[in-house]
């Protein structure tokens, strides 16, 4: 059958209809009424996050509860195992947690490890994020920052935007409350990322994040942290909702 020379081509009209989509999900989602914010002003001193292996239903049964020597925010992560499907957690695994251990230089996990960070909050530096209803398995969100300095202090700044799946004890086996990440967003802000108005540096984004098969929509958080090139947090932020939308 011949080609019509006026026909785009298949991966052109699925990334059209995948830029459509997203717009779609973003103008109905984020600015609908009910939207969930968090800013890294008042955010989370210390970010307690749990590795624990796919193969280890016993971990995930634990009631022992993230500790640290600063009150903050716990989060689980899933790490995939080499039995693949076999493994009695895979269906909460998440590829983007082994890439999330290793930037935290801790070893590979066997059963379960906690990684323990410090937030250096900025009196001069502001991380917002919002996220809107659900369309779909979709929603959309924003990202916000402001630095009010002159000049930029960091040549770069590594962004993390984590879906959450927010359980009560009791739910899902799990004897203890945990916020599983479900999905990732990591991103490097650096200068052309940056418009300067009225004395203060602004970035922003504004885009559509998939929820995963099985994550219920009124369970959902939204978490993100800047890190510097040296390693440090130095803003926090976690959105939830009383009642998610």
């Amino acid at each position: 059958m011949p080609i019509r020379a006026n026909q785009p081509s298949l991966p052109a009209r699925v990334a059209v209809w995948i830029s459509t989509l997203t717009s779609i999900v973003l103008m109905q989602s984020v600015h609908a009424q009910a939207v969930c914010q968090g800013s890294s002003v008042k955010g989370p001193q210390a970010l307690h996050e749990r590795f624990i292996s796919a193969d280890c239903e016993s971990c995930w049964q634990s009631a022992h509860a993230a500790s640290g020597e600063v009150p903050g925010l716990s989060l689980d992560w899933i790490v995939p195992s080499p039995k693949g499907d076999n493994a009695p957690l895979s269906a909460a695994e998440s590829s983007q947690a082994l890439e999330r251990l290793q930037h935290t230089g801790a070893k590979p996990v066997l059963t379960q490890i906690q990684v323990d960070t410090p937030v250096h909050r900025n009196e001069k530096l502001d991380l917002s994020i919002s996220f809107g209803v659900a369309v779909g398995p979709y929603r959309g969100i924003t990202i916000d920052l402001t630095i009010q300095q002159d000049k930029l202090p960091w040549p770069r700044l590594d962004l993390w935007v984590l879906m959450i799946e927010r359980l009560s004890a009791g739910a899902e086996g799990s004897p203890i409350e945990r916020r599983l990440v479900r999905n990732v967003l990591q991103q490097t802000w650096g200068q052309p990322n940056f418009q300067k108005k009225d004395g203060a540096w602004h970035a922003a984004e504004l885009r559509a994040m998939s929820m995963p098969e099985g994550m219920q929509p009124d369970r959902t958080e939204l978490v993100a942290w800047l890190q510097t090139p040296q390693g440090q947090v130095i803003g926090l932020a976690h959105a939830s909702c009383p009642t998610n939308p």
